[in-house]
């Protein structure tokens, strides 16, 4: 039953994919606009000042939805390590 939903559920992105436009690209270019406004001053450090900024949220945003989700590590990955 898993093998058979997967495939309709790629079949059915295939017919009619969703707009990525809107659901990964809008926010990510608001994100670099933002960060482009507040850190640029023409000086390299500063667009690695943004570049932190940006890949310390991702990070921090990745552990709170972990955290909210009750686990650290998938199963298997658990599993292997013991």
């Amino acid at each position: 039953m898993t093998l058979f939903s997967l495939i309709v559920a790629l079949l059915l992105e295939q017919l009619r994919p969703l707009p990525a436009a809107r659901f990964v690209q809008a926010p990510l270019k608001a994100i670099a606009r933002f960060l482009e406004d507040r850190f640029n001053d023409g000086e390299s450090r500063h667009g690695a000042v943004a570049w932190w900024v940006a890949v310390l949220a991702a990070c921090f945003g990745s552990a709170l939805v972990t955290s909210f989700c009750g686990t650290s590590l998938p199963c298997w990955v658990c599993s292997s390590i013991s």
